[in-house]
């Protein structure tokens, strides 16, 4: 059962809520019927569904499209080695070395390898020096200070 202003109960009766269509009317039938809780016209829920993949953006860094996985819970932002020495062959960056400690998941240690200054052009033209730290790891992650830079939030 759960609880909010918006909707008073709802009663869910399988683990698999995507595919059931039986707790989503219950949900519109609860938020219609417990109107006294909002005060002005609100959406009804017609589907609520997993969403099984991360948010993920294209960057293009040199010339070349570098996918993130977009986290916004992270403190900095990561690029992975490979992805690296591929933006390496086709331009001179400096990896600058740095005595900062990464710590991921579960406060594992991650190894970083330097950090990196790059230049990102925003949709409307102007140009945002990032930073991103190289790291040994398989992917690249988007931290708040870019997502910030970048106004994607």
């Amino acid at each position: 059962m759960c609880r909010s202003k918006f909707v008073k109960s709802v009663e869910v009766n399988s683990t698999d809520i995507e595919s059931d269509e039986l707790s989503n009317e219950k949900l519109c039938e609860n938020a219609e019927r417990d109107s006294s809780y909002y005060n002005s016209n609100i959406a009804k829920i017609r589907n609520i569904s997993h969403v099984s993949k991360p948010s993920t953006v294209n960057l293009n860094i040199f010339n070349d499209d570098v996918c993130f996985k977009i986290d916004s819970g992270a403190d900095e932002t990561v690029i992975a080695t490979k992805t690296y020495r591929n933006l390496k062959k086709n331009k001179d960056l400096n990896l600058e070395s740095i005595e900062t400690r990464l710590m991921g998941p579960g406060d594992a240690e991650l190894k970083v390898k330097g950090i990196i200054k790059v230049p990102l052009i925003k949709c409307n033209g102007v140009k945002r020096h990032v930073k991103m730290f190289v790291v040994r790891t398989s992917e690249n992650l988007l931290g708040r200070p870019v997502i910030g830079k970048l106004k994607m939030m």
